[in-house]
């Protein structure tokens, strides 16, 4: 299942106001829950994701006039002949081995997402101290005159290197301003789908702990007692109480359907699991290109600042040196 973004942050139980930057976080975390539900195979077909997605009312109003199922979708389900023997021997090996991997990757994933939101907010600060440095430049060149009063022949020349590096500064700073939304709205979300992916897989893993549980080893060792108290009664004949052995009968035969179900029940849910980390496998694809893209967009920024500071080599080139 993916991941719903909080609608609220508490600190100590208090609730805080949302803020823009809240809400921005919360639409996109929105955007990927959305997405990751139209492109699941299985949840997308569901009947409250269609209509979550369809209805042009309120889903509030929906649902008071809608009839939803939540019965399990397991529930009376027959177990195909071939499906549990086409199921691998070692698919219990392989479950315990995806999970542990999840587990710590998804515990970096969230490590990197912290990291690279602090980035964003570092190239932030930094484009703000640029745009100072560009200021205090261009403040400088106001007080040249003054400054070496006793010859201003070459304060001209001067002004004009100091005000091209400000210029190029400020460019700096855009590019800067620039690569750093692009670190927010690419990596860092790229990195988000990545950690809801894995968290998602990890949460799979505990709900199948909560909820695969069954009572098969009870119920066998009931029907084992039951059948040795029913051959007991049989055993009286004609002194045994009426409708005695029938009880015992319609227990072990609803102990035995139970065990059928429930054996059928377990066998569907490694059929999920199975399918849903074959469905997760693709995820590595994502992090191939999420890499490809960061890399090319580095090489972006890189020469557009490269080419920016050449620019400013020859806005200084003519600046005075006294020779």
């Amino acid at each position: 299942l993916p991941l719903l973004p909080p609608k609220r942050v508490a600190i100590n139980g208090n609730h805080i106001a949302a803020d823009q930057t809240f809400i921005e976080k919360r639409r996109r975390g929105l955007a990927r829950f959305c997405n990751a539900l139209v492109r699941h195979p299985v949840l997308r077909e569901e009947q409250l994701v269609v209509m979550f997605l369809t209805v042009p009312t309120e889903l509030a109003v929906w649902r008071k006039q809608a009839t939803i199922s939540v019965q399990e979708e397991f529930v009376g389900k027959q177990l195909p002949p071939n499906l549990e023997d086409s199921l691998p021997q070692n698919l219990q090996d392989t479950f315990d081995t995806v999970r542990s991997g999840v587990r710590r990757s998804a515990d970096l994933y969230i490590n990197l997402c912290n990291l690279t939101e602090r980035l964003c907010k570092r190239k932030e600060a930094i484009a703000g101290e640029y745009g100072r440095f560009k200021m205090n430049l261009q403040s400088i060149t106001e007080t040249s005159a003054d400054t070496y009063a006793i010859d201003t022949n070459d304060v001209p020349l001067l002004n004009e290197g100091i005000n091209g590096t400000a210029k190029h500064v400020g460019t700096s700073q855009n590019l800067l301003d620039d690569e750093s939304r692009a670190w927010d709205e690419g990596l860092l979300e790229d990195l988000k789908y990545m950690r809801d992916a894995l968290v998602s897989m990890r949460d799979m893993f505990d709900r199948r702990d909560r909820y695969a549980k069954d009572n098969i080893p009870q119920l066998e060792k009931r029907i084992q007692t039951n059948e040795q108290k029913l051959q007991g009664i049989k055993a009286k004949g004609d002194t045994a109480k009426p409708g005695e052995a029938e009880k015992f009968e319609n227990a072990i035969v609803n102990d035995k359907q139970s065990i059928v179900a429930q054996h059928a029940r377990g066998v569907f849910i490694k059929e999920c699991v199975r399918d849903e980390i074959h469905y997760f496998n693709a995820t590595q694809y994502h992090v191939s290109r999420l890499h490809q893209d960061w890399a090319q967009e580095r090489v972006k920024y890189a020469e557009l600042q490269a080419d920016n500071f050449r620019g400013l080599v020859d806005a200084v080139e003519s600046m005075p040196l006294g020779d």
